[in-house]
């Protein structure tokens, strides 16, 4: 972490808000604890100018429109927090925890969340196109209505999810676990289904164009009205 983030720090642990902060993008906030902070708003990573929150904890923080683009944030921990319009794209998130955090509306384009935690996490309405979920948790996940496109999702863990409405485009699921999901409604477009788990999986309305399931695994699935 470096001094000017450690200053800010001390300056305001009594009120533990960084709202009125301007020009702070681009700080080294590495193992800084930001939990319980009120950062609506503020912007501490840009594409151009990239922060460091390598470690940095904020859990239980208010996060709403934060801009966190081109964050270097591995081990990052954002459980429980509020990151509703929060701006995440090209930011390196891997192994990072979003345990029930609320992303709605959020935009992470480009974003690296290879084995990251999304476990009862609300992503409703989130855009998220040409970046990685492999081996990523998001069990019991809220994807309502989301747009995910050009993703690598191979290997994750969806088992439990809510995304009626939700759009899949040119998505590889590739042994990814969907089992006891509501996915009614949604719509595959060119995805890799192969040896995908969607056991009990409700896919009634769901919408399949050009997809491969190739030793993919329906066994109890809700296939009413389904459309491909």
């Amino acid at each position: 972490m470096e001094p000017r983030a450690i200053e800010l720090l001390k300056a305001h642990r009594e009120d533990r808000d960084l709202t009125a902060e301007k020009d702070i993008e681009g700080l080294d906030w590495s193992w800084a604890d930001l939990s319980d902070w009120n950062l609506t708003g503020v912007v501490l990573s840009t594409l151009e100018c990239p922060a460091t929150l390598e470690g940095a904890r904020f859990i239980d923080t208010n996060l709403d429109g934060v801009g966190l683009s081109g964050a270097n944030a591995p081990n990052a921990k954002f459980s429980q927090a509020v990151m509703r319009g929060a701006r995440l794209d090209g930011a390196m998130l891997q192994q990072a925890q979003f345990r029930e955090t609320v992303l709605e509306n959020a935009t992470l384009d480009g974003a690296y969340l290879a084995d990251a935690d999304l476990c009862g996490a609300d992503l409703t309405q989130a855009r998220y196109e040409g970046g990685d979920l492999m081996n990523a948790k998001l069990e019991n996940a809220r994807l309502e209505a989301v747009r995910f496109s050009h993703l690598n999702v191979s290997r994750a863990n969806l088992a439990g999810v809510h995304a009626r409405g939700a759009i899949f485009d040119h998505c590889d699921f590739n042994k990814a676990r969907f089992t006891d999901s509501d996915m009614a409604d949604a719509t595959f477009q060119s995805c890799n289904l192969q040896q995908a788990h969607l056991q009990n999986t409700s896919l009634s309305r769901a919408r399949f164009e050009e997809c491969d399931f190739e030793e993919a695994k329906m066994g109890g699935a809700n296939l009413v009205d389904c459309r491909s």
